[in-house]
């Protein structure tokens, strides 16, 4: 595994800034990391560059609709970019809570309404804390599990050990080294640009998952193969357009 220090001395390396067995200065290697904390937080915001998700589970609290979630939040964790997810637990069992936009949110006439379980949320990314909004209001306390992008962590010091997937390190070697061209005024080869780039697109391809297809049973009830008319269009119809 790698630290921050000997991956800012790589990136440096490439640039020409210090030789091979050099030792970098404590100014530039302030500058660099300060650089790499910001190319992460830029990648963080990316999804593709983001590996996993994470569950974060929180409490319900009776009649209380919306919460903030955050470092200084009512639901005191990390604050999502956006969310994948929300489902609650109620007597040991999981219901999704359905995401909407902001605009079909508000467009719900009687937000004061209560029930059991919620239905609906809404999340709106607002700083320092982002804001979920739940409807109806909930009106038993019970578990609730968020599941968002898991943000690549900012990087405490030089020492810190880098624990990322294979493919990482490189990409982070290079592009860091792209990102400080302009800091240290050293242009990259093209070589290494094409590295850069490269080694990004090949973790993003290896965060790229496939998305299932979900259809209405309307659309693929009964007979699906043949697309027979019984209960539905037919699975074959849809897909050749005959609706």
């Amino acid at each position: 595994m790698t630290t921050a220090l000997q991956t800012i001395t790589g990136a440096l390396r490439i640039l020409g800034v210090v030789g091979t067995g050099g030792v970098v200065d404590p100014d530039d290697s302030a500058v660099a990391l300060m650089v790499m904390n910001e190319m992460l937080e830029a990648w963080s915001i990316d999804n593709l560059a983001i590996f996993t998700q994470v569950d974060q589970t929180f409490a319900l609290v009776p009649a209380v609709s919306a919460y903030t979630v955050g470092a200084s939040g009512t639901w005191s964790g990390f604050r999502p970019i956006q969310i994948n997810q929300i489902r609650v637990t109620y007597q040991t069992i999981d219901y999704q809570v359905e995401d909407v936009d902001n605009f079909r949110f508000n467009a719900i006439p009687y937000k004061a309404q209560t029930g059991i379980i919620p239905l609906a949320f809404s999340y709106t990314a607002t700083v320092p804390n982002g804001t979920v909004s739940l409807w109806p209001v909930p009106t038993l306390a019970m578990p609730i599990i968020i599941t968002s992008d898991q943000q690549l962590t900012q990087i405490a010091n030089l020492s810190t050990v880098l624990v990322f997937p294979p493919g990482y390190a490189r990409a982070f070697r290079f592009n860091l080294a792209k990102e400080l061209q302009s800091e240290f005024g050293a242009p990259m080869s093209q070589i290494a640009l094409k590295i850069a780039d490269t080694s990004y697109g090949a973790i993003k391809r290896a965060n790229l998952y496939p998305v299932p297809a979900f259809f209405d049973p309307a659309f693929t009830a009964q007979n699906e193969m043949s697309g027979g008319s019984a209960g539905g269009i037919g699975l074959a119809n849809l897909i050749a357009g005959n609706w």
